[in-house]
């Protein structure tokens, strides 16, 4: 050869030039070649420079088929050559032949690049994947390609998604390249599954197979098996988990950094586990036999997927040797409020190992004593404080295996909001009523009463003492209204520091018992007014009004309101009822405070109309001179008839001697006489009629007999009075015995001496029982005078149903003068007078003027 560089594969005569060349220049134009498969391929390659080959990745620079011979060339042999030969191509030879110029990183990659195609009809594609697809790795959004590439630049290929879909390249989304294969410019999810490639040559089919692999860089957790804080003692081991959970698709790269690092005092072991069905698992344990000093400090593990990085990290404590401190986080004293929603008791603690932990309540283990009570780490908290939690508390912390331990008491203080124990019991929404005039006693417990509004009530006294609730000291106050006549609010406040508490009274004054009443004037009879009133507090209620029955006609009815100083009163008046208005009547009113209506009912029965009937007739009598004579005209009616008495058809008018008794159905004749003889009659009557009824009484005995039993009934009173008033002066000035040593079956007609025993511990150790020693005074009729005393005077009178006897007995009656009874305690005197246990003996008050 010349000095000119000369092939037989140049298409035309390279002409010589001194020029350099800037790029290796390859002996083939184009950027593509191709050479049936069999033959030899041969290239030359020519540079300023030594020069190397770069050839596919499926021909090995060791194969014996290739065979490369370097030389210089050009003028003076200042360039240089080099010739590549392949024998026997096969279509796996397909690819790039590139020669290039040795480059550093900074500069400008200089080469010269062909496709060569060994044309292989039996083999249309480069690489065949027909039983195990290849697997191609996609991103979302970025290029893609399919390296279906082929042997020969005209055979036609198609591109599947298995099973059905056909993919056609339209120059945008897919596009062909016979070198490259099919290249898709933003691979999208439609990308993802199992694709062909399918050619026919020469009547036969022929495919490869690809499957798609989306990667992903999403790391979803990283985990440290230690704690934040690890402690150890020297020479004990580390071993430090790294867990990572990812994605699937996802691949990590797991590394560590720590002091010893350097040294290599770990070592670290990896594994992946892919049994979780949601995500990959990678792990990374570190691993360090017997820590030392230099081994403390911070352990990172860093985990890096494509752009996604994450770190975790703990650090490493190395002790010499045990120990425990113990002291107070706090120096002022521990005090909670009673009713906070928990309190945390904690200590400074720094111990290691971590030691056992103890908390005791006086002395007994606290989380036992009391549910509320937990122990979290060196703390314990308390739920829900209450007063009782009060008290000292211990910590222990120990470590037996080493016998370590050490202890710290504390008190803890709670204080109390005040409480008012009336507030808690109070069952009363409603404000309280006092009845007029009465006297009345406030209490507060725990607290101190104050009077805010003068209501104008007197205040007779507040006092305050120490009484115990619930097993505890309590502070009472008491307020006394001497007599309720203004309402008004009292109030009572109880403080201290954590706050104070406050009780309202409502004092409303009410004429009215419990605030609403109905009351019946009485129950009518057919024909009369029925007069129903309806009162309710003015303060407490409104809004008053009647709910008639419905026989009620409204033009039969009268409403009247009255309203007084505490109360308003709806009286409802029907006049001439009958029976078609006996029924329910019910007054409504509404609570001001609560808004509720309430109902007060009254049922009503109208009595009809009944004609006088004899219950028993009049029975003729004999009746001696000087004795006493009864008649009793027992008759029914309604209205209650009118009963009138007779003697010989002349009506009977009361007088000395004739007694007529309540409601004149008695008639009682004194010392019988012989002109009291005669025919009796009684006549009853009302508006349906009238009945009567009539006796003969026949009297017996002189009249010389009756003056002698009248001359010794009054020496007799003579006798008894004188010999009472002697009596009373003698035992007045006995000494009376003690009250626990008198027999109360033993009848007294004496009065104590208030210097002994006191007058009202007297008058309550007096058996008495009213319904035998008490009349109503309707039943007495008083006569003629029979003496006078200190005290007053006693009269003789005629009483009726004593014992429950229907006939007359004669009585003495007391008569105290008005100046005894101030002079004398009042009513104490006269009632434990009135106690005074004499047979037929009666004791009244009065003005010596009413007699």
């Amino acid at each position: 050869l010349g000095p000119c560089w000369h092939t037989r594969l140049l298409k035309k005569q390279q002409i010589c030039s001194g020029s350099k060349l800037k790029v290796p220049e390859l002996s083939i134009n184009g950027t593509q070649h191709v050479v049936q498969a069999g033959q030899t391929l041969n290239l030359t390659c020519r540079g300023e420079m030594v020069h190397s080959w770069s050839l596919p990745e499926t021909l090995s620079k060791d194969s014996k088929r290739l065979k490369v011979i370097k030389y210089a060339c050009g003028r003076n042999g200042k360039q240089s050559c080099s010739s590549l030969t392949l024998s026997r191509t096969q279509a796996s030879d397909t690819g790039n032949y590139s020669c290039k110029y040795p480059t550093s990183p900074a500069k400008k990659k200089k080469e010269s690049t062909v496709y060569v195609f060994i044309n292989d009809t039996g083999n249309p594609f480069v690489e065949m994947h027909s039983d195990i697809p290849k697997i191609i790795h996609m991103t979302v959004g970025r290029e893609m390609i399919i390296p279906c590439r082929v042997t020969a630049p005209n055979i036609a290929v198609t591109l599947k998604k298995i099973p059905r879909e056909t993919l056609i390249p339209d120059g945008k989304t897919i596009i062909w390249d016979s070198m490259k294969g099919f290249r898709i410019p933003k691979a999208t999810y439609k990308f993802i599954g199992l694709l062909s490639c399918e050619t026919t040559v020469g009547g036969h089919k022929y495919s490869t197979k690809y499957l798609t692999h989306r990667e992903t860089n999403t790391i979803f957790d990283v985990q440290l098996s230690t704690p934040r804080l690890v402690k150890l003692l020297k020479g004990d081991s580390l071993a430090i988990n790294c867990t990572v959970t990812a994605a699937w698709n996802t691949r990590v790269q797991m590394t560590w950094t720590y002091p010893g690092e350097a040294r290599k005092r770990g070592s670290v072991m990896q594994r992946i586990d892919q049994k979780n069905t949601e995500a990959n698992v990678f792990y990374s344990i570190l691993i360090i036999d017997k820590v030392r000093d230099i081994d403390k400090g911070q352990y990172t593990c860093h985990v890096k997927s494509g752009p996604s990085n994450k770190a975790v990290n703990t650090t490493v404590i190395v002790y010499d040797k045990m120990f425990i401190n113990l002291k107070r986080r706090r120096k002022t004293a521990l005090e909670a409020v009673a009713g906070r929603k928990s309190y945390r008791l904690s200590m400074k603690v720094k111990a290691f190992p971590s030691p056992e932990v103890i908390w005791l309540k006086d002395g007994l283990p606290a989380a036992e004593k009391c549910a509320r009570y937990m122990v979290k780490d060196y703390s314990l908290i308390i739920k829900d404080v209450a007063e009782e939690d009060a008290g000292n508390y211990t910590i222990i912390l120990s470590i037996r295996q080493w016998n370590l331990s050490k202890n710290l008491t504390v008190t803890l203080t709670v204080n109390v909001k005040p409480q008012i124990y009336e507030n808690a019991v109070s069952s009363f929404p409603d404000p309280n009523l006092y009845l007029l005039s009465s006297k009345q006693v406030l209490t507060c417990t725990d607290s101190f009463l104050t009077s805010i509004y003068n209501i104008g009530n007197r205040i007779q006294s507040i006092t305050e003492r120490t009484a115990v609730i619930e097993g505890k000291n309590k502070t009472a106050s008491t307020l006394i209204v001497a007599e309720a006549k203004s309402s008004g609010i009292y109030s009572c406040v109880a403080s201290n520091k954590v706050g104070k508490a406050e009780r309202n009274v409502s004092f409303i004054v009410t004429d009215v018992p419990s605030g609403f009443h109905i009351s019946l004037e009485k129950m009518p009879i057919e024909g009369e007014n029925l007069i129903l009133s309806c009162s309710a507090n003015k303060f407490l209620y409104k809004d008053i009004a009647w709910i008639l029955p419905r026989t009620v006609n409204n033009q039969t009815k009268a409403k009247r309101s009255l309203n007084k100083e505490y109360s308003v009163t709806l009286t409802l008046t029907i006049k001439n009822v009958s029976l078609a208005h006996s029924g329910t009547y019910a007054c409504r009113a509404r609570n001001i405070y609560t808004g509720k209506e309430v109902l007060q009912k009254k049922d009503v029965t109208i009595r009809a109309q009944e004609a006088p009937a004899l219950l028993r007739h009049l029975m003729d009598q004999t009746v001696n001179t000087s004795n006493s004579a009864m008649l009793e005209c027992q008759v029914r009616g309604i209205p209650e008839p009118q009963i009138s008495w007779f003697k010989n058809h002349e009506e009977i008018q009361q007088e000395p001697g004739i007694i007529l008794g309540p409601g004149s159905r008695m008639l009682f004749i004194e010392r019988v006489k012989e002109e009291d003889e005669g025919l009796y009659q009684c006549i009853a009557t009302n508006l349906k009629g009238s009945v009567e009824s009539a006796a003969y009484v026949t009297v017996q005995g002189t009249s010389e007999r009756s003056n002698l039993e009248l001359i010794t009934l009054t020496c007799t009173c003579v006798a008894a009075t004188l010999f009472w008033l002697l009596l009373t002066l003698f035992i007045r000035k006995l000494k009376r015995p003690y009250s626990s040593e008198m027999k109360t079956n033993h009848y007294l007609s004496i009065i104590m001496d208030p210097d002994e025993v006191p007058l009202d511990e007297q008058c309550e150790r007096l058996p008495y029982d009213a319904s035998k020693w008490e009349i109503a005074r309707e039943r007495l009729k008083l006569g003629k005078s029979l003496g006078h005393g200190a005290f007053g005077k006693v009269v003789q009178a005629s009483a009726f149903g004593i014992k429950k006897s229907p006939t007359c007995r004669i009585v003495a009656v007391k008569m105290l003068k008005g100046i005894l009874l101030q002079s004398w305690a009042g009513k104490n005197d006269a009632l434990c007078t009135s106690k005074i246990r004499t047979p037929n003996f009666s004791s009244t008050t009065s003005e010596m003027s009413e007699v």
